[in-house]
């Protein structure tokens, strides 16, 4: 089956309903049918006003359905060119002719059963048969042709009918075609504005309402028909005040004297919070660096002979009291490992602050301080040393 292509539907929108029903559901059908005489090709699309299929027909396709439906035997041979294309045209003048308003009425229409697509319609008149094996375009194209070739044209005609001053009935063909080609020219332009002013006329859209309550089997009373519309009164009503703290508008924003009249409503006393005592932060003292004097190193005399020198024990120095607030950094020397004091290369300031009072520190600061100072002697370090 050839594609049904939006141009083939633009093809159509010059062609003329035609209506038919299936005795068996009583379901009515709406055909529209085109011929292409350029290269002998048709197209057809159905609908139940819900869901549209269609069908196009290239004319090879179409001499083999005609050849199908209508087999009969034939004494003479195959056809040559020429004879097969006259012999292909009219049967399509044919069909073309039977799907028109004087010929689609007499003939019978029947809906099938059928393996090789979504609806087979078959047509029967008194010297040949044709079938219609049409597919479902989707929801989306049948919406749209549907929209464009019979719900629009409808409210056009409807606004035409009922709302202009003159008849329709008593108007000519003439007139009636000048009224409907003015009225499609201004849809055309403005189709919107169009269908909102038709849409607006009281009698149109009471005809529709009266006929939609109809269809739909309505109790009574039904919609009254009315060539025009009251003005109903879209003041909003007065909100009820109340009083106490629960009075809450739902009306938007006063102006004018009514917001000078307006009270405000009690607000709840607030409670005051307390907030906790402030605490004042304790700062350590500042307290000066001291660092240990600059002693020059006194190297040993030169001797001739050297003697082991007779080291004679002295007097413990008396212990200093160091006090661990004092220094605020210590810095260890190299030789702080040798005698089994590890520590970090510099003690952070909270643990000079806090910690200096310890054994470990005081030991390690007094070795620090004696190791600078050359004279004093050698068993006061290994005191030092078995402190730490």
């Amino acid at each position: 089956m050839e594609e049904f292509t939006d141009d083939r539907a633009k093809r159509l929108l010059g062609k003329e309903w035609l209506s038919k029903t299936d005795a068996q559901t009583s379901t009515p059908y709406l055909i529209k049918f085109t011929t292409d005489p350029a290269d002998l090709s048709c197209t057809v699309i159905i609908t139940d006003t819900k869901s549209v299929w269609a069908e196009v027909l290239l004319s090879a396709q179409f001499a083999r359905r005609w050849r199908r439906c209508n087999a009969k035997p034939t004494s003479s041979g195959p056809l040559d060119e020429a004879e097969e294309e006259s012999w292909r045209k009219a049967r399509l003048e044919l069909i073309s002719r039977t799907h028109s308003l004087g010929a689609f009425s007499e003939l019978s229409f029947e809906v099938v059963p059928t393996r090789y697509s979504d609806l087979a319609v078959r047509i029967e008149a008194e010297s040949f048969i044709w079938t219609w094996e049409t597919n479902f375009v989707g929801h989306r194209m049948s919406a749209d042709l549907l929209s464009q070739q019979l719900i629009f044209p409808l409210i056009s005609v409807t606004h035409i009918a009922l709302g202009g001053q003159e008849n329709v009935t008593d108007m000519t063909d003439g007139n009636l075609e000048k009224a409907i080609d003015k009225t499609a020219r201004t849809a055309r332009r403005t189709p919107d504005t169009y269908i909102r002013n038709a849409m607006a006329k009281p009698r149109v859209a009471t005809s529709l309402q009266r006929m939609s309550a109809m269809f739909g089997f309505l109790q009574d009373p039904l919609p009254r028909i009315a060539s025009s519309a009251e003005k109903p009164d879209l003041s909003a009503p007065d909100e009820p005040l109340r009083s106490g703290r629960h009075d809450i508008s739902l009306r938007g924003p006063a102006s004018g004297l009514d917001a000078l009249s307006r009270k405000p409503l009690a607000s709840p006393p607030r409670r005051e919070m307390v907030s906790p005592p402030q605490i004042e932060e304790l700062s350590p003292p500042q307290i000066e660096d001291l660092s240990p004097p600059q002693i020059e190193e006194l190297s040993p005399p030169q001797q001739e002979t050297p003697s082991p020198p007779q080291v004679s024990s002295p007097p413990p120095p008396a212990k200093r009291s160091f006090d661990s607030a004092l220094l605020t950094r210590v810095r260890f020397g190299p030789r702080a490992n040798d005698l089994g004091y590890s520590c970090p290369d510099w003690l952070p300031r909270s643990a000079a602050l806090k910690g200096l009072a310890s054994m470990h520190v005081q030991c390690a600061i007094r070795y620090v301080l004696l190791r600078s100072v050359s004279l004093i002697g050698i068993a006061d370090l290994d005191g030092c040393r078995t402190s730490i």
